[in-house]
């Protein structure tokens, strides 16, 4: 009985979704067998929903908006496109699962742009609180407005901006949240270009792989972690050292890497930017890197926003040559809160008590808790590459979205935070 009473009032909330083309949910429940099931249909174009796997749409809709193929990949999404088919054919994407908790979870099946993206939710009324609580704590402080006829619309719109108080930050990872990941290339940098030697690529390739194996250990204490990250750096400064690539260099390299942003990335950007939401990037890459992939992508707005932080590591540069890394504070994948957490003990950052933390595994959204009361918490993974860790993302996430995932969701969450905080008026 309690159940279906759950199931009443999460559907309520399934409106949150609906301006999708087609959308399909399913609620689950930790038995077998007792899913029930429902689906919606706007009078949208349903022509153009597309089923799953289907990422050459996908590709010609990258292809589109960041002015770069994904030709050279090709064969690859052809391979991910059989795999997909053959997955959704074999068995419903809807089938029952067995979670270690007696919660419900919910699988949103949603069309966009031609491209189909799984979302599940692993509690859709605790996301909702949260949601509701983050949107009681964003105020806009419309009294110091002073509302007459010499101000235009446009006029009232910016002076509310200035008084608008976000009380929620968003922080995220570059590497796989903002771009996407590709299963023939995890250390990215450097490793495509033919401006590198074979004998420096091989070296950076081992250097990464091993140090990627110490951040999974388990069994290391994370002040351990930093410092066997620190003696990799070394041999990373030593390396580049001896390559000696120049400025100019470096930005080719990054310009003709494999680095795709998510699509809907930049109106994520414009809503963030138009609402001063503090926005933080929190990597283990390096910052030169992040900074000159929007250059090369033409993400002009990130720059012109005054709350936007990266935290990441710094090249070295000494007379426009690379020399390796600057070791004052090394960022790896096990430290990313507590970069955060230090900065705010230091008071160089105001942060807020609300966040949404984004990620592409489970580490990204570790001991956040420590930085913040109330998190939400936003996955890009895939069930088909990567099978176990998205089982395990759908226990720690509030949110994963599958399937080359977009930022269509994430902007209807922080719309909806806006939106409900401006009700509330």
């Amino acid at each position: 009985m309690q159940l279906f009473q759950n199931l009443n009032k999460l559907k309520n909330f399934s409106k949150f979704l609906k301006s999708s083309q087609k959308i399909e949910v399913c609620y689950f429940s930790t038995l077998r067998g007792s899913g029930e099931k429902e689906s919606f249909s706007n009078n949208d174009d349903r022509n153009s929903y597309q089923g799953r796997g289907d990422n050459n749409n996908y590709k010609n809709n990258y292809n589109n908006n960041n002015n770069r193929g994904f030709n050279k990949n090709n064969d690859r999404y052809q391979r991910s496109n059989q795999r997909g088919q053959q997955n959704y054919n074999q068995q419903s994407v809807f089938a029952q699962y067995d979670k270690p908790k007696n919660i419900l979870t919910q699988a949103y099946k949603i069309a966009t742009e031609n491209h189909e993206e799984q979302i599940f939710i692993r509690d859709e009324q605790n996301l909702q609180e949260k949601i509701d609580i983050f949107s009681e704590n964003t105020m806009y402080e419309k009294e110091q407005i002073q509302e007459n006829e010499e101000n235009d619309e446009i006029q009232q719109q910016q002076l509310q901006k200035q008084n608008q108080q976000v009380q929620f930050d968003i922080v995220s990872p570059f590497e796989g949240s903002i771009t996407l990941q590709f299963e023939n290339n995890p250390f990215s940098l450097f490793m495509n270009s033919d401006k590198i030697s074979v004998e420096f690529k091989q070296n950076y390739h081992r250097i990464m792989k091993e140090s990627l194996l110490f951040q999974n250990d388990k069994m290391l204490h994370y002040t351990r972690k930093e410092g066997i990250q620190r003696e990799f750096q070394y041999q990373l400064h030593a390396l580049l050292e001896k390559e000696n690539i120049t400025l100019k260099q470096f930005q080719e390299i990054v310009q003709e890497e494999d680095i795709y942003l998510r699509n809907k990335y930049d109106e994520f950007l414009d809503l963030v930017f138009d609402n001063q939401v503090p926005y933080y990037i929190i990597s283990q890459g390096a910052k030169d890197l992040i900074e000159n992939s929007f250059k090369s992508k033409k993400v002009q707005n990130f720059f012109e926003f005054k709350r936007n932080n990266i935290i990441s590591n710094q090249l070295l540069w000494q007379q426009g040559q690379l020399k390796g890394f600057n070791n004052r504070s090394i960022v790896h994948q096990n430290n990313l809160y507590q970069k955060l957490l230090n900065k705010k003990q230091k008071g160089l950052l105001n942060l807020n008590n609300n966040a949404i933390i984004i990620g592409s595994n489970t580490k990204d959204i570790s001991n956040y808790d420590q930085v913040y009361n109330n998190i939400i918490s936003i996955g890009f993974g895939s069930s088909i590459e990567h099978p176990k860790e998205f089982d395990l993302m759908k226990e720690k996430f509030d949110i994963v979205i599958d399937n080359f995932g977009t930022y269509v969701q994430i902007n209807k969450i922080v719309q909806e935070i806006l939106e409900k905080s401006k009700s509330q008026e």
